[in-house]
This record gives C-alpha cells, structure tokens and sequence, in this order.
C-alpha cells in the first residue's frame, strides 16, 4: 500500500501544527501508521512570536544554509536490513538555534499528491551544535525500510526541513534539498584459471547485483 496523504489548509506541508497522513490503500504494497508534526520546541514557545504563530512558512530572521544528507553520499538500500542515514540541517538566527525537524519524501507534492511517500525522523528532537555565532549544525536521522519499497524509489527524494529560533522565530520549508536514493549495488569479478601462469590466457568474468526492491 502506498501511503496517501490529506493536509489541513495551510501555508506548506511542514506547517508548524501538524502534517497529518492517514494510512490508506492504493496500487502497491506500502504501509503508513500515522502522521507527521512539526512542534515548537519548549524554548521558542516561551515566546510571543511562537504563541501568536501561524501556518506561514516563515517567521523573522531564521534561515537554513544547507541541508545534507549521509554527508552527500548517495542513500544505498538494500534489501534484508533497514538502513539509517543522518540529515544535518545548518541554520542561523540572531538569537540561535533551538531545534529542527525533518522528512524525507518522494511524490509531487505534499499538500495534495494521493501517492506521497515519506520516512520520519527518529528523534524526538535535533542534536544542535552552534558551529558560529549565532549559527548551528542540527543532526537527526531517518530509516528506510526496503520491504516499505519500490524500485521506482531510486531517484531523487525531497528533504523537508523546519528550524526553530530561541526567541520563536522559525523557518519551514518542505523541499530545502534534494537526495538521490540507490538500490545497493555490488560487483563480483573472478580471474580463471589459477594460478595464473606466464602465456596462458587469462578469462575474467564479473556479475553486477542489485537490490530488487
């Protein structure tokens, strides 16, 4: 079953209240069991800005200046075991960074694709390190599940990204980068006959596999 997504009228997908998608049936074998929010961290929401908040995708001065994926490898998923990749998020305020948040998603659109498909984020909340003033690198991860997949999933996935200020500021955005998911590949080659000897001919085959999800 492939997961079919429904959006409250907001401003983006990755509204600050919440990104609901139901689970539901469609023409494959993918599975969802629930939805998906964005909430204000604890200490922006100490703020006025963060109570009187709407659905608009910005607020202030907050900024993301990069978003990266498995250190800008291509997202290798194989076939047995799910696979966990990290997702840092570079973000700066005037006040510095409180939190963010994170999805990883292909389809055309989340307001209003029936076929979106999507991985979460694993924790509860960001791992932030300021790197400057005012400017912090934000780490979380996300799995991806093989038996979840398809083989028309090698390709380019969105990376959704919200950020939170100190003082309720905040940034949402869910198309901030893209990352290019592979089937894991692998490459066998054998030399025959051994040992090799001085003269003779030399027969080298190879055999390519990949993951048929």
């Amino acid at each position: 079953m492939r997961i079919r997504a429904t959006v409250a009228a907001v401003t983006g997908a990755l509204a600050l209240s919440a990104l609901a998608v139901p689970a539901a049936q469609a023409d494959d074998r993918r599975t969802s069991d629930g939805g998906y929010t964005f909430s204000v961290p604890t200490e922006a929401s100490k703020g006025a800005k963060a109570r009187s908040a709407a659905a608009a995708q910005q607020q202030g001065d907050t900024k993301v200046l990069s978003v990266v994926a498995n250190g800008g490898k291509p997202l290798a998923v194989g076939t047995k075991s799910k696979q966990k990749f990290s997702i840092a998020i570079t973000a700066t305020d005037d006040s510095g960074i409180a939190d963010a948040s994170t999805i990883i998603w292909i389809g055309e659109s989340l307001e209003d694709d029936e076929d979106v498909f999507y991985f979460e984020q694993n924790e509860s909340r960001a791992s932030c390190k300021v790197v400057k003033a005012n400017t912090s690198t934000c780490t979380l991860s996300v799995t991806f599940d093989p038996k979840e997949m398809i083989n028309t999933d090698a390709a380019n996935w969105r990376i959704g990204a919200a950020v939170f200020a100190n003082d309720g500021d905040y940034t949402v955005n869910d198309s901030a980068a893209k990352a290019r998911v592979q089937r894991f590949s692998k490459l066998t080659v054998n030399a025959s006959p051994e040992p090799v000897k001085k003269g003779k001919t030399l027969t080298v085959t190879g055999k390519l596999t990949r993951a048929n999800w």
